[in-house]
């Protein structure tokens, strides 16, 4: 009778276990992935930043070349001859 008991016993374990945790097992691994949910909105604000202000010194760049060329063209020097005519 001893091992009827311990067989029904072990097995009433193995169903509890098989058909789910504790609530504190599923609350702890719901937080868990809000975490790395959170963390992975961190990294992403991160990237979008680095990635923006990537752009504005490209941009930034570019206005300096752009000016620096455009001095270029309207300072030419003038020639010491004149032309003949």
């Amino acid at each position: 009778m001893k091992k009827i008991v311990g067989l029904v016993l072990i097995a009433g374990i193995a169903a509890f276990v098989a058909c789910g945790g504790s609530d504190k097992a599923k609350l702890k691994a719901k937080q868990d992935s809000l975490r790395k949910d959170s963390i992975s909105k961190v990294h992403k604000a991160d990237s979008l930043a680095a990635i923006e202000k990537a752009n504005q010194r490209t941009d930034s760049l570019r206005n300096d070349s752009i000016k620096k060329a455009d001095k270029k063209t309207h300072h030419k020097p003038k020639s010491k001859h004149p032309a003949h005519k």
